[in-house]
This record gives C-alpha cells, structure tokens and sequence, in this order.
C-alpha cells in the first residue's frame, strides 16, 4: 500500500532497519474503505472485500494503480 506515492508498513508485522511509516491493520481497513467504498460503511466494506472473491480482486486491481480509485461497478451503498 502506498500513501502519497510512498509506501506503507503494517505496524503489527516486526521489521529492522525501515524508516517505512506504519499504519496498524485497522487504519489500513480504512484507509481501503474511504479510498474504495465510500459509499458504503466500513464494516460493509470489510464484508464485501471477505464475502466477495470478484470485489475484492477489483479492490486489489485498483489498489495497485496509481490513485487508488474505486472500482467501476464496485460496491455501492445499500443504505
């Protein structure tokens, strides 16, 4: 995961010698969340991406660009 083009450590996995910044699982779940499924909460964020093989490899497809924008056709809000 990249935060303004640098890339993110998870601060719960050990590592030596990084200047890396850390962010804990939860706050990368959000992050995720407001950058993919804004308009949907993020506990249904976290359903969809655990519940849905086909969201969840559109999620990791538009994580891995530039931008990180949601998906067309991805999750919207059921509320």
């Amino acid at each position: 995961m990249r935060i303004a083009g640098r890339p993110v450590r998870i601060a719960e996995i050990p590592t030596a010698g990084t200047d890396l910044p850390a962010l804990t699982r939860p706050a990368v779940l959000r992050l995720v969340h407001c950058r993919l499924a804004p308009g949907l909460s993020c506990a249904e964020s976290v359903r969809t991406l655990a519940g849905d093989p086909e969201a969840r490899a559109a999620f990791t497809e538009a994580l891995a660009s530039p931008g990180a924008q949601p998906p067309s056709g991805g999750p919207r809000s059921r509320r």
